[in-house]
């Protein structure tokens, strides 16, 4: 699955990353974050709750949530709850969702709704360990 790092600059480690909705839902954000290693406390949102975080999580000492901005976002954000207290390097848990793999329902479902028909299987970043590499 392709993320989109979020820096400060451009030599600085990504703070917080986005997904695309399309290939992951709230429930597997939660099981991706169970295989992080340091992740804890992992609240998955209930249903018709009032919350602008989808998932809430600790990670090294802080808090960090996975939200959909705006309620209608084609991706979700995924970082510390409160950014402007310093930097946070997220590069393990981008990389647990970098090496994500949607089943192929979701695949294709969100290859049609994001509208990449063509789209090849696995991230563009992080090569898809089911792929031969050239």
């Amino acid at each position: 699955m392709d993320t989109f790092p979020i820096t400060r600059s451009s030599k600085s480690r990504p703070y917080a990353f986005e997904v695309e909705n399309a290939y992951i839902t709230a429930g597997t954000a939660v099981r991706v974050l169970r295989t992080v290693p340091g992740v804890t406390n992992i609240q998955l949102r209930r249903p018709f709750r009032q919350s602008q975080y989808l998932v809430a999580f600790a990670f090294a000492d802080r808090e960090y949530v996975v939200v959909e901005p705006f309620g209608d976002n084609s991706r979700f954000w995924i970082g510390p709850k409160e950014p402007e207290l310093g930097e946070g390097d997220v590069t393990p848990i981008e990389e647990a969702f970098l090496t994500y793999r949607p089943s192929l329902a979701f695949q294709v479902l969100g290859n049609l709704v994001s509208l990449h028909p063509f789209r090849r299987r696995g991230s563009t970043r992080h090569p898809s360990p089911r792929l031969p590499t050239r």
